[in-house]
């Protein structure tokens, strides 16, 4: 297991965040690692299903 920010590896083609953005600590350090290690073609996919503005 590794840190959101402290996955190994780089060049990743598809990297996948599933109902789990909101968990953590630093979702914004998350996210520019997630955009460190990606391919240059490479894509992110977030699911957040229950995100939005209202409770």
């Amino acid at each position: 297991m590794a840190a959101a920010k402290a996955y190994a590896g780089t060049g990743y083609d598809l990297v996948t965040f599933f109902d789990c953005l909101h968990d953590m600590g630093d979702p914004a350090g998350a996210a520019a690692h997630v955009r460190e290690t990606l391919a240059p073609d490479g894509h992110w996919t977030i699911a957040e299903p229950m995100a939005g503005d209202a409770t």
